[in-house]
């Protein structure tokens, strides 16, 4: 039976790729064995064995398979080859487009007409290594940022539920080589301010201003004479995202 290891980021919204995981251990033929968090209370209190919560070491040294869920750091070659099936990973953008952070954003930014996620596995560079596989959607007239967000976390956990059984029975996988042909943030964090020059051209503004909303971030604003004048879309307030039906 196959060992799996989990590298989570305590964020909400990938508790379904966990819930997943844990569910169909016994259907698939593998066992989790770590999990390694950087909030343990918030872990526990999301139903992760406390016994499971372990270090990055140990999950790296007990897994065949380790598995990234917005793991927060750079892990680095030496560190990848010692999981002997590697390290999978999933990236919200179709094909690894959109490379670093913010990618739903940039895809506002660049007017794509889809946007995606795609499961594939780490090497030493940033969200550049075999895709497992990719899908996408096509972005509506008014999506937002966060909108695209959790349209593409969809799509990841329905790519998780397609190929994980295959890749746990190391069945033949077509892996696909990433495009040379990408965009990378090299932004930690969006600046969230719209410069005054938007407001000649309504296209334009509106969308920046859908591409910097985004859950609870600073909604976008213009400053005027020192104040900060925000801007919002219907079912926003304040940058923080009503709750809606999923």
């Amino acid at each position: 039976m196959k060992r799996v290891g989990i590298l989570l980021n305590e964020r909400d919204y990938f508790l379904p790729y966990v819930d997943w995981l844990f569910d169909n251990q016994k259907e698939i033929g593998y066992e989790i064995v770590a999990v390694h968090t950087s909030n343990k209370q918030w872990a526990e209190q999301n139903n992760i064995p406390t016994k499971l919560i372990q270090s990055f070491d140990d999950v790296i040294e007990k897994s065949d398979l380790a598995i990234s869920l917005s793991y927060w750091n750079i892990i680095d070659e030496e560190t990848i080859e010692k999981v002997p099936m590697g390290i999978i990973n999933f990236h919200h953008s179709y094909g690894l487009r959109y490379r670093g952070r913010h990618s739903a954003t940039w895809a506002i930014r660049k007017n794509d007409k889809i946007h995606g996620s795609t499961m594939h596995f780490i090497d030493k560079n940033l969200d550049s290594g075999k895709i497992i596989d990719t899908d996408f959607f096509k972005i509506q007239e008014f999506d937002v940022a966060e909108d695209i967000f959790i349209k593409a976390n969809n799509i990841g956990l329905s790519l998780l539920k397609k190929n994980f059984k295959s890749i746990i029975k190391q069945q033949d996988v077509e892996y696909k080589q990433p495009s040379d042909d990408y965009f990378s943030s090299k932004e930690s964090d969006l600046n969230h301010e719209i410069s005054l020059s938007f407001l000649n051209n309504t296209d334009e503004l509106l969308q920046e201003i859908k591409a910097l909303t985004y859950g609870n971030c600073p909604a976008p604003f213009i400053n005027i004479d020192g104040n900060k004048v925000y801007l919002k879309m219907e079912n926003y307030d304040s940058g923080v995202l009503n709750e809606k039906q999923q």
